[in-house]
């Protein structure tokens, strides 16, 4: 693991505890992440599910090679609207050592009894 990807893990289990070690919980984390960034450049949820059916429709890949990707994606897009992938990655960690550990909770809490994750 690189140590930014220690990081981020070890934040993760502080704040969200074991559950943050769980694949299901952290895919689901992954996925409405990703939701959110497709959503604030422009696509629409007509264009996600769209994008659900055929994914759904393939065979299932595997997780070395689908982060793979996911990284080759994100850093291509990022060029793409002339953001640096390593600079928003790194304002993120600003960001979250901020946060209150208790509130980021909360709102997990709320997510996980509304069954986002």
């Amino acid at each position: 693991m690189t140590t930014a990807q220690k990081v981020a893990f070890a934040w993760a289990v502080q704040t969200y505890g074991p559950k943050a070690r769980a694949r299901r919980y952290q895919a689901l984390r992954f996925l409405e992440e990703a939701m959110e960034l497709a959503q604030a450049l422009g696509l629409t949820y007509d264009d996600m599910d769209y994008v659900a059916n055929y994914v759904n429709a393939r065979r299932i890949g595997s997780a070395n090679v689908e982060i793979g990707d996911v990284r080759l994606s994100l850093d291509i897009l990022a060029e793409s609207i002339g953001l640096s992938s390593e600079q928003c990655y790194e304002d993120c960690l600003t960001r979250i050592a901020a946060l209150d550990s208790a509130q980021t909770r909360e709102r997990d809490e709320g997510k996980i009894a509304a069954g986002l994750i």
